[in-house]
């Protein structure tokens, strides 16, 4: 008996949406052979187990050194400055402030309501899936053209961030025409072809304002997001790097969502 007979046969409806993932990221980036590879797996996932599971648990299995992403550039948190108390002559630890003091909120009328906080890129552990992101990006960006075809799924396996990725089409200089290409399925809110399709106005007007921003700016942004949408609320970071073509002008977006402790959390109807 292998480890793949002791794996449990996946109940998902049309095979693995892990692998579904995979292969439709490497549609995207251009490997068809692979991307068809990965299709026919999921296609004997509920008859063969989860080859994904077995995926997972042999990264899972690796030393944790063997796991620390390899990249010149890294995301690593600035050692703290020591400061000299005047009073006692004690050295202090100087304690990194990395979350902003400022909230962007908006509200409607039916008492749905998005706060979004920014945070600093440089507090990311590279050892957590959006940190391995933000190095693996800041590896692309450095050495290749950072573009979507440039791009190793096996870094996103390695990150941990299958399912919680979404990649966005924003060639369009209007956001209304924002699309998605790739919509994770471990994040907040349902899947929809464009941002501008989802059924909440304040949730959807500051997507495609971050969104934008970032096409404009062609700069990674990370964000603390609170929201409450009827009678759940959501609790996450989204880390949202740019892409770019060939004439160096963002065209796509990777988007990597964390979920925080308390999203998903049913409130009371009001």
């Amino acid at each position: 008996m292998t480890s793949q007979d002791l794996l449990p046969a996946c109940d998902m409806d049309g095979g693995c949406h892990y692998l579904r993932d995979l292969s439709r990221l490497e549609r995207l980036i251009g490997c068809e052979p692979t991307a068809k590879f990965y299709e026919r797996v999921a296609d004997r996932c509920p008859q063969g187990g989860c080859w994904a599971l077995l995926l997972l648990l042999r990264e899972i299995a690796m030393p944790p050194a063997a796991r620390r992403p390899r990249f010149p550039l890294k995301a690593t948190r600035p050692a703290p400055k020591a400061k000299v108390s005047a009073a006692k002559g004690r050295v202090a630890e100087v304690i990194p402030f990395v979350r902003s003091d400022v909230a962007d909120v908006v509200t409607d009328s039916e008492g749905n309501f998005v706060e979004r906080r920014g945070l600093k890129v440089g507090s990311l552990d590279p050892t957590e899936p959006l940190g391995y992101m933000y190095d693996y990006w800041r590896w692309l960006r450095g050495m290749t053209g950072c573009q979507l075809s440039n791009i190793d799924t096996m870094h996103l396996i390695r990150a941990g961030i299958i399912g919680k990725l979404h990649i966005v089409d924003v060639k369009s200089a209007d956001p209304e025409d924002f699309r998605f290409e790739l919509f994770g399925y471990i994040v907040p809110l349902g899947a929809h072809e464009k941002p501008r399709q989802f059924p909440y106005a304040v949730y959807t007007d500051s997507v495609l304002r971050d969104y934008n921003t970032a096409r404009l700016t062609a700069a990674p942004r990370l964000q603390h997001v609170r929201t409450q949408l009827d009678s759940a609320y959501y609790n996450y970071r989204r880390l949202i790097l740019p892409l770019f073509n060939k004439r160096r002008r963002v065209s796509r977006l990777l988007v990597a969502v964390e979920m925080e402790p308390g999203n998903d959390t049913m409130v009371k109807q009001r």
